[in-house]
């Protein structure tokens, strides 16, 4: 399969095409961007740690590889290959390392798209090296060390966090989680999560007022405008814009309120965490952020499980969310008053971020059947909680 040349331009980041040393296979997703990338010699498939094995589908796929790798078939369930060497600062940082084997993540397409090299020797994975490919992955890259730097000072008994081991340049390497491949995924929300939550809300927790948590909703409306001036949009976009607009309107009628904030994780999903001897293990901080309204992380673990694992939409979605709530609501009125306002708070504030960032795609055509499923099922939720709080809002229009 030829390289687009998006994929060539990310793989000249990483690659050195003028002194072809090591043959690389490759293997692409099903809109035919390259995914994963390894060299010849690797013995066992390590790429599918950067992978999520939730659903069922997913852990098929690990069996075909893994039987691939242990028959010696590798090559004839790849893509494609090419010859090149990794660049000498890539090749230095595994030495720096320790390290003398690697494979490849190329991202997932989109402005926040990043490479991650997973690095191991012998003994297993040692680390995740992460190289930005835009410059909003930087951002999020940097963001990443600034918060594992900060969360290094604590000692948390029901949490496991990785360790920032080498800053250089925009590169980071994070150690990988002792333990990952041993670990399982917890689909549904487990006293094990709570705990963990409530570890990362004691160090950090505080209160504010409702309007500054508003001031992200309306700054995301105001990339989204930006953005989309003068161009035609998606309806889908136009819908979720005037709902978001909608939301803010309510949300100010509680701007004086206090509300309680800490620092939140903001990717709280099966696919950046295992569970293993007790403890919940984290990673990919990238997101996190010191404003993030308290069990936003609960609900977006929520959401995502039961929208992208579970594959449930519109109604059916918002009434699992619901019923879930429903199961560890006593656990959650220990922290929060009003349920009801922090999952809106959730819903504008994803959903806000999420309308810019997929319109960005459109807009380099990385815009697929997964946006458009995540968008309906905004505008869905989004009515419907809007409506269980006393807001005035048409929630009888079908958009499945």
């Amino acid at each position: 399969m030829k390289v687009s040349k998006k994929d060539f331009i990310n793989l000249s980041l990483l690659f050195d095409f003028k002194k072809e040393k090591q043959r690389y296979y490759y293997i692409v997703d099903k809109w035919g961007n390259i995914r994963w990338i390894f060299p010849d010699y690797l013995d066992k498939p390590t790429f599918l740690l950067t992978y999520n094995f939730g659903s069922f589908k997913a852990k098929l796929l690990k069996l075909f590889y893994t039987t691939a790798f242990f028959l010696g078939v590798k090559r004839f369930v790849t893509s494609g290959s090419f010859s090149a060497s990794l660049k000498k600062k890539f090749n230095m940082t595994l030495s720096y390392l320790g390290c003398n084997r690697y494979s490849i993540f190329l991202g997932t397409p989109g402005i926040s798209r990043k490479a991650v090299i997973e690095v191991g020797k012998k003994s297993g994975t040692v680390a995740f090296v992460k190289i930005p490919l835009t410059g909003f992955s930087r951002k999020l890259v940097e963001n990443e060390r600034k918060i594992l730097e900060y969360l290094s000072k604590y000692k948390f008994t029901n949490l496991v966090i990785p360790k920032v081991l080498l800053d250089c340049e925009g590169t980071v390497a994070i150690s990988a989680l002792k333990d990952i491949e041993k670990g399982r995924n917890l689909l549904n929300i487990e006293t094990s999560h709570l705990k963990a939550l409530k570890e990362l809300y004691l160090c950090s927790s505080r209160k504010v007022k409702l309007s500054f948590i508003v001031k992200e909703i309306e700054e995301n409306l105001e990339k989204f405008i930006k953005f989309s001036q003068g161009q035609e949009v998606h309806i889908l976009f136009a819908q979720l814009f005037d709902l978001l607009r909608l939301s803010l309107k309510f949300l100010r009628k509680f701007e004086f309120e206090n509300i309680s904030v800490a620092l939140g994780h903001r990717d709280f999903t099966p696919w950046n965490m295992f569970f293993f001897d007790g403890k919940i293990h984290l990673f990919d901080w990238e997101l996190a952020s010191f404003n993030t309204p308290l069990f936003f992380d609960f609900f977006h673990h929520l959401y995502q499980t039961n929208a992208l694992i579970k594959n449930l939409q519109g109604k059916k979605l918002f009434s699992k969310v619901l019923s879930d709530i429903e199961k560890v609501e006593p656990y959650l009125s220990d922290w929060i008053e009003d349920i009801n306002l922090y999952h809106l708070l959730y819903l504008s504030i994803v959903s806000s971020f999420y309308l810019w960032n997929y319109y960005l795609s459109t807009k380099i055509k990385d815009f697929t059947e997964r946006n458009i499923f995540a968008l309906k099922n905004w505008i869905f939720c989004l009515r419907q909680i809007i409506y269980i709080m006393g807001g005035n809002v048409e929630i009888s229009k079908e958009i499945f």
